[in-house]
């Protein structure tokens, strides 16, 4: 991009119509309807109104897409010109060669049809005089000046980089008070060509982006302020300073740009405008100079900064309004909403510094740049600032400006009523003064505390959800090292009290910390720790969020955002606890706090996708639990939320809820139904992968996608399109592994699926596949299990491993080779299930591999010892299903299980045990009906027997 003219002007946060209209009769000359088409998707709200206006002037003949903007040569000088770059009214910017040089640099020219006109001329030429008079590094550098035919032009070195418009708009994908300094980093990354910004650890370019947001947005418009305060005192005045016309280039230099309206401070005239003549861009221009006034000085240019930090902010223009003539009302109204209503993470003293420098008188401003950027480093350094907030009789009068007559009638009143009791307001007047400055004092304490606490709070938050999340540090050969940090994080929170009585803000912030200090302990694997500091988490946030005193409204509203997310939070850890109806309850208040403040939020769509991942877990609980009905009903309604123009996160969103809604409808039974949604979800996996073939979290996903795609074609009797699914699946696991070595999670996602792939290749009649697809899932294991110890995810997929592998050797008749594997999984799964904090998952595993081993053992021609295990088995599944009564899963093996103990029973002609193994059965109505239904599957005299011993076990119970 040019370093003189950017592609566009700032439209703000919300343009309205006629700017945009405005833009599209600039740009169209070169650009043609892609104009129209991008401000259209950019602008939605405007896009049927502009397309119809752009139409109007089309038909009247006032545009021509094909006529060329102005007749340029190929070479001016020293300088082959390239690529256009950007074009303004009176010039435009070109990519080009300086040929003896052999740089690239960008090259101003003159309009061909300005060429002639004095005071086009006289204004460029202006330009060139104001940029060569100044040496600062934020702004850039001018070449030479040439002139060939009559083209004046000039030559700058080429600066790729992001205007801050633009940069605002890339912003806005997430609110502000969600963003941190690393995200502008980001930001600029994905905007500026190439992709990347540049400098080492140590370089300006980390300062920059160092810290919170807001310190950030205040560390640019500081460097913008110096810049301003070198070209004052060098006698030049901007008079156009605003977003567009400041740009962040890949190396983390703020730079200045357009000179163009620059005049040198002190004349009287600029030649350039007619008395009342208003020069500038309204958004940003200072009040006098809106109204015309000719005696302008630096104060004009700290408006325009000023206003550029507000809308940095606050990602919103300060005055928004839908025609020109509303916006000049409301800049010389000078009303404007207080930033902290938009962005509640901006601290007090910024606001101050914002609101003073943007202030409509320009007595109230600072007097110089160099003032205003003083304050903004005393901000960043935690400093108490100079500005102060306006005074009550100052905001009083502007009131009163604003509303004459109203003013008057309050004002006779006032006189009226107050007349008496002055003369002792005044001597209670002298007291008020002293405690005044004293109570200003802590005031500029208790700030610079609460600065202090956020900057700390924030950074390390930053840190801890690095540690949490971050793929890289997740397990593998850095595991203990991740932990070690997780600890030292997890102590740092722990320290952290709340003082008696602190300020709401305080307070918001620490209860902020003990969510953060759950994560931790959760990620530490200590749950029951994780759980109480949610609760007191929950607890501080429900009393932060009340109508308590001192509590602003925006401070309530970051404390239900905060509340909302500390409860789903604790939800989430309710389901790893298996306390599923706690889970269900948190879930629905988090849903209630969310949807009470979503009115007043800063961030509407931030709030919806809260309430949706909410609904999406109720559903998931209600599936698990058997409500099919309820679960596809929620899963539906999430994806319904997000149809119309999804931003990438809600396309997240609403792919996990087709995931959660084919897991339904295949628990339900309904795989046709399953296999649509899948394969929809197919497309749009595949596609981020193939956007970042890296990432782990995509790979997964993707892995997950033709796994359960695999496993529905199995149930629907296809083998060969389960078998490719599953076949996909092993190559996506694969691809994960060869991305991350040292993970292990990456090994155990390959070993489960050789394993489902081996159990389908066996039953396609396939059983030497099969079985090398059995071994190298657990020679994967059994890797990962040296190197890195046994946890309990790695013992559960090697004994799952060990089961599948063993079954194929039953199959092929290899008995012996089946026991061996089976007690070798064995004895870890039962360490894990003998622990106090053991889950029903972990007894349920012991269940189901001791049933495994009782049928090998069978095979292997022990019968005592298969009995034995097959009544180690009953034992486990019941104690699984206690603790969980309505899993479908523990029932569905419980009543399995009993059906292989009848068969053993059967085959030892065991009517005694027979009869009391119905006994048992029937004790349990619903294991009852399902084993009932078993019996067709019996041949006729084995159905009669179980029969008989049924109705004898009824006998006795009676």
């Amino acid at each position: 991009m040019s370093p003189s003219e950017p592609v566009h002007e700032s439209l703000g946060a919300d343009p309205d119509l006629r700017q945009l209209v405005e833009l599209c009769v600039a740009r169209h000359p070169a650009e043609g309807g892609a104009v129209v088409d991008e401000l259209s998707a950019r602008y939605p709200r405007h896009a049927t109104q502009l397309r119809r206006r752009v139409a109007i002037l089309e038909r009247a003949g006032l545009l021509d897409a094909n006529k060329p903007v102005s007749a340029y040569p190929e070479q001016l000088g020293d300088f082959r010109l390239g690529e256009l770059l950007g074009e303004g009214g009176m010039g435009a910017v070109f990519r080009a060669q300086q040929v003896s040089l052999g740089r690239p640099v960008a090259l101003k020219v003159i309009r061909a049809e300005q060429a002639y006109s004095p005071r086009a001329r006289e204004r460029f030429q202006r330009e060139i005089e104001a940029i060569a008079a100044l040496r600062s590094p934020g702004i850039v550098q001018v070449y030479t000046v040439g002139e060939q035919d009559g083209v004046a032009y000039f030559a700058m070195e080429l600066v790729d980089g992001v205007n801050l418009a633009d940069l605002v708009l890339e912003l806005r994908r997430s609110p502000p008070d969600r963003l941190v300094g690393l995200d502008v980093r980001n930001a600029v990354a994905r905007v500026v060509p190439g992709g990347s910004v540049d400098g080492g650890s140590d370089s300006e370019t980390e300062l920059l982006f160092a810290g919170s947001y807001v310190q950030v947005c205040c560390r640019i418009i500081m460097r913008v302020a110096r810049t301003l305060a070198h070209a004052h005192e060098r006698g030049v005045l901007h008079r156009d300073v605003k977003p567009s016309n400041i740009m962040l280039d890949r190396s983390g230099r703020v730079l200045l740009l357009d000179f163009g309206l620059a005049r040198v401070l002190e004349t009287q005239a600029d030649g350039l405008t007619v008395t009342g003549g208003a020069v500038g861009s309204p958004a940003y221009m200072a009040p006098e100079q809106m109204r015309g006034e000719r005696e302008l000085d630096a104060r004009v240019d700290v408006y325009g900064l000023g206003i550029t930090l507000y809308e940095l902010l606050t990602h919103r223009g300060a005055f928004r309004a839908d025609t020109q003539e509303d916006l000049r009302e409301k800049v010389l109204a000078g009303a404007v909403v207080s930033p902290t209503q938009l962005n509640p993470a901006i601290l007090r003293d910024a606001e101050t510094i914002c609101l003073k420098a943007m202030a409509h008188e320009r007595g109230h401003r600072y007097a110089t740049a160099a003032e205003f950027a003083d304050d903004l480093q005393r901000f960043l350094e935690l400093r108490p600032i100079e500005a102060r907030r306006a005074g009550l009789g100052y905001r009083l009068r502007r009131w009163a400006q604003r509303r004459p007559a109203l003013a008057t009638a309050i004002g006779a009143c006032v006189v009226i009523a107050v007349g008496g009791p002055l003369a002792l307001a005044w001597q209670q007047s002298v007291a008020r003064r002293a405690v005044q400055v004293a109570l200003e004092q802590s005031q500029r304490f208790q700030r610079s505390y609460e600065a202090a606490l956020q900057t700390a709070l924030s950074g390390m938050e930053r840190t801890a959800m690095r540690l949490c999340e971050d793929e890289e540090l997740a397990s593998g050969r850095l595991d203990p090292l991740r932990r070690d940090l997780l600890r030292g994080a997890a102590s740092f929170y722990s320290e952290l009290a709340a003082p008696a009585e602190s300020p709401p803000a305080v307070q918001l912030q620490l209860n902020r910390a003990r969510t953060v200090q759950a994560k931790l302990q959760r990620e530490l694997g200590d749950r029951e720790a994780a759980d109480v500091s949610l609760a007191a988490a929950v607890d501080g946030l429900e009393v932060s969020s009340a109508d308590v005193a001192g509590a602003t409204r925006a401070d309530r509203v970051a404390s239900n955002e905060a509340l909302a997310a500390a409860l789903h939070e604790r939800a989430r850890l309710a389901v790893e606890l298996r306390d599923y109806p706690r889970a269900v309850a948190l879930w629905e208040r988090s849903i209630a706090v969310a949807q009470g403040s979503l009115d007043e939020a800063p961030s509407p769509p931030a709030v919806q996708r809260h309430i949706a991942r909410c609904r999406l877990n109720l559903a998931q609980v209600a599936a698990r639990h058997g409500d099919h009905a309820a679960a596809e009903r929620g899963c539906r309604e999430v994806i319904a939320m997000f149809v119309a123009t999804p931003t990438p996160a809600d396309e997240e969103l609403s792919a996990d809820a087709r995931m959660a809604l084919a897991s339904a409808l295949m628990h339900a039974n309904e795989f046709a139904a399953a296999i649509t949604e899948l394969e929809q979800l197919l497309v749009i996996r595949e596609r981020r992968v193939a956007a970042d073939p890296q990432s782990a979290v995509q790979l997964r996903e993707l892995y997950s996608t033709q796994h359960n795609l695999g496993f529905a074609w199995q149930q629907r009797r296809d083998m060969a399109r389960a078998a490719h699914h599953l076949e996909a699946a092993a190559a996506a696991a694969r691809r994960l592994h060869a991305a991350y070595p040292e993970r292990v999670d990456a090994r155990v996602l390959l070993a489960q699926s050789l394993l489902v792939f081996g159990n389908v290749t066996l039953r396609r009649g396939d059983p030497a596949t099969a079985e090398a697809a059995c071994r190298e899932a657990v020679e994967a294991v059994e890797g990962v299990a040296a190197r890195d110890g046994v946890g309990p995810e790695v013992v559960a997929v090697l004994a799952e491993s060990r089961g599948t592998l063993a079954q194929i050797l039953l199959a092929s008749g290899r008995s012996a080779e089946a026991v061996e594997l089976l007690r070798a999984a064995l004895g870890p799964l039962q360490k894990l299930a003998d622990r106090p904090a053991a889950t029903p998952d972990a007894i349920a595993h012991v269940g189901t591999t001791c049933g495994l081993l009782a049928s090998a053992l069978k095979a292997n021609g022990d019968m005592p010892g298969a009995r034995a295990m097959l009544d180690r088995a009953l034992d486990a599944l019941r104690d699984a299903r206690a603790r969980d009564p309505r899993s479908r899963v523990f029932s569905r093996n419980l009543a399995s299980t009993y059906g292989i103990a009848i068969a053993h029973l059967l085959a030892a002609d065991d009517d005694a045990g027979l009869q009391a193994l119905m006994s048992r059965v029937m004790a349990d109505p619903e294991i009852d009906a399902e084993v009932v239904k078993s019996f067709g599957l019996l041949a006729p005299e084995s159905a009669q027997r179980v029969a008989a011993a049924r109705a004898a076990a009824g006998d006795a119970r009676r």
